[in-house]
């Protein structure tokens, strides 16, 4: 058939070109015809006119001749066409009828596969434990031989099974009540031991004195506890509590005047007495339906009477501020988080001391060991409790921050019962000691780069781990580093370029003033460092105090052969102007010490040590300011710096490779 057709299409073709042919001399034959009419030439006279006569007669016969075999052709492919769709037709019919049969086998695969029986979701014991512990008259039968009784007798053995384990639970319930009744009856005998042991205790005293034995510590702070304001007993509980479980060398007491102390809480211990001693059951049967009612409603009824009755103390006798005070004292061992040298260790320990203001029930603490800033946004970036200054002047020393609020909260009887929260309160105190930790490392780190700077030095201590930085050190250095005190104030430039801060975030701030300079190059920087430090990073702000030569003489970042182009008028009011104008290079550098973090900003692994690393970055960033400043410089401090960006978005090569030890120019918009 693919031959016919090819003969076919192929003759079709002749035909179409023996056609074109004729058509053409034909056309021939009518052009010269009309010349030799326009010659009016006879054809009697010329034989040419009976010759194309002659000529054209035959052509037109070879056309009628070619053109009818054109239409027996067309009719040949029309019907062999007629017969190939009559073929297509019968072939789409039988897929139709095969697709019809395929989609009604997956229906039926489908409805099978969702078949689900009335057995198949009983779970049954396996096969292999049916053949272990299943009786000898269940497993007579194997699944060879007859598979439906098989599945009975699994069936039957679950069966067995679960009534067993049924009647086992009514026996554990059963045991389950029957303990429940016995342990009510104990905790009924045990309610009045406390009162039992109370009184052992007191007539045991005596007896100890005399017999010249020490106290227990238990015993002494249990004593001393009962003294403290309730906000002092709950921060005392917490810090007896982590001192237990976790740092075994802390040191807690309570100092003060206990006597003043035992004579402010007597009239609320007569009255708690009076609130928390019930009158005793007069039968086991009464005292075993006190202890089965609800005790956690009856014990926050009690804590609210006892509160009723301190608050009805007389507050007026009272001093402005409680006369314990709850002593706690870390040592090094338990505030060293990082092996560091010896010299470095300045603070052998940390005291806190925390006091309590009667009249308005709050805490303040005073730290000896530590600056007042070092305390500010211990636990938090919250800001400091809010009092009156009267208050505040009546604590003072003591400060009421937030976070002592949270260490002395005390929790109801529904958040004791959830784990969740009592746990995170007992914790806080163990938070409170690591903060103080970190807070004591960056005081001392800080005090070594203060240091270090206001020598003019910027390489790092040798146990800090080693930074990301080109192999030459920097030529530009630090100087004239200093801090201001409480009388300078900043200029209005220099607040202007600080980040806008809430007030209470700026408690304990520092602000420290320098220049890097490089030849005749001076770079004025202010550095502010917030009380969190280095929870919040340093800000630094940056100012030409002298620009580097390139910056007059051909413009910053403009090739000399361009500078050569611009009339000396135009120069001369570039310079005069060039202070309003933007410096985008200062605001470039400020964005990679400020807010772009890469292997340089970071100091290691120790990130106390963030200031130093940033003013050494600052000098490398002076550096490839200077040099790349009107000049394409093959190497900054020994790193290669390939410079092959152009154009507008042509940048300072700021960014360091330590791997390929390479500055090349930061992507906008990457870190």
């Amino acid at each position: 058939r693919r031959c016919a057709t090819s003969m076919a299409n192929v003759e079709a073709a002749d035909q179409r070109a023996q056609i074109r042919s004729l058509c053409a001399l034909v056309r021939d034959v009518v052009d010269e015809a009309l010349e030799v009419k326009r010659a009016r030439e006879m054809a009697t006279e010329n034989g040419d006119g009976a010759s194309m006569r002659h000529t054209g007669s035959l052509a037109l016969l070879q056309l009628k001749e070619a053109n009818r075999r054109m239409w027996e052709l067309v009719a040949n492919f029309k019907d062999r066409t007629s017969r190939a769709h009559a073929d297509v037709d019968a072939s789409d019919l039988k897929l139709q009828n095969l697709q019809y049969e395929k989609n009604h086998f997956l229906r039926e695969i489908r409805q099978c596969r969702d078949f689900k029986s009335a057995d198949r979701d009983i779970e049954l014991v396996g096969e292999e434990d049916f053949a272990i512990h299943a009786p000898a008259e269940l497993r007579a039968i194997a699944r060879e031989d007859d598979a439906h009784q098989f599945y009975l007798n699994r069936l039957e053995f679950e069966l067995q099974q679960r009534k067993a384990l049924c009647d086992s639970k009514q026996q554990r319930l059963n045991k389950r009540e029957q303990l429940k009744l016995q342990l009510e009856r104990h905790r009924a005998s045990a309610d009045g031991q406390p009162a039992k042991l109370s009184s052992s205790i007191s007539l045991s005293v005596a007896t100890q004195l005399l017999l010249q034995q020490p106290c227990t510590r238990q015993w002494t702070e249990q004593r001393k506890l009962q003294l403290l304001p309730p906000m002092l007993r709950a921060l005392f509980v917490r810090a007896a509590t982590y001192r237990e479980t976790s740092a075994p060398e802390l040191q807690l007491s309570i100092v003060g005047d206990e006597t003043l102390a035992a004579s402010m809480t007597s009239g609320a211990d007569a009255k708690r007495s009076l609130v928390c001693s019930p009158a005793p059951p007069s039968s086991k049967r009464q005292r075993s339906k006190a202890a089965a009612s609800s005790e956690m409603e009856a014990e926050a009824e009690v804590e609210a009477e006892v509160e009723a009755a301190e608050e009805e103390t007389d507050e007026s006798a009272a001093p402005p501020m409680h006369p314990l005070v709850v002593r706690v004292v870390l040592p090094r061992a338990l505030l060293t988080l990082a092996s560091e040298p010896a010299e470095f260790a300045a603070v052998a320990s940390v005291t806190l001391q925390f006091c309590c203001a009667t009249a308005e029930d709050v805490l303040g603490v005073d730290a000896n060991g530590l600056t007042e800033g070092n305390l500010v946004h211990l636990l938090d970036s919250q800001p400091a409790h809010a009092c009156s200054n009267s208050l505040a002047s009546t604590l003072w020393p003591f400060v009421p921050h937030s976070w002592v609020q949270a260490l002395g909260q005390r929790l109801s009887m529904r958040e004791l019962s959830s784990s969740a929260k009592a746990g995170a309160a007992l914790r806080r105190f163990g938070d409170m000691v690591t903060a103080v930790g970190q807070r004591v490392k960056a005081s001392e780190a800080l005090a070594v780069q203060l240091r270090l700077l206001q020598s003019g030095q910027t390489a790092p201590p040798d146990f800090v781990p080693p930074l990301a930085e080109p192999p030459a050190p920097p030529v530009s250095a630090p100087s004239a580093w200093r801090e201001l005190g409480a009388k300078e104030e900043l200029s209005a430039a220099e607040k202007a370029a600080l980040p806008e801060r809430p007030s209470w975030a700026l408690a304990g701030q520092r602000i420290f003033r320098a220049e890097v300079r490089r030849g005749a190059a001076r770079l004025a920087v202010t550095v502010q460092l917030l009380a969190d430090f280095p929870r919040s990073p340093p800000h630094f702000s940056l100012r030409w105090v002298a620009r580097p030569h390139a910056s007059f003489t051909c413009g910053p970042s403009l090739p000399p052969a361009l500078a050569k182009l611009a009339h000396p008028a135009a120069w001369r009011i570039a310079r005069e102007h060039a202070a309003d104008s933007v410096d985008n290079v200062l605001l470039h550098m400020n964005n990679e010490l400020n807010h772009t973090r890469d292997e340089q900003a970071e100091a290691g692994g120790l990130p106390e040590y963030a200031l130093l690393a940033a003013m050494r970055r600052l000098c490398y960033l002076l550096d490839v300011h200077i040099e790349t400043d009107g000049s394409d410089a093959a190497t900054i401090c020994g790193a290669v710096c390939p410079r092959k960006t152009r154009g507008r978005d042509r940048r300072k090569p700021f960014k360091f490779d330590a791997v390929a030890r390479t500055f090349y120019q930061r992507q906008l918009g990457t870190a």
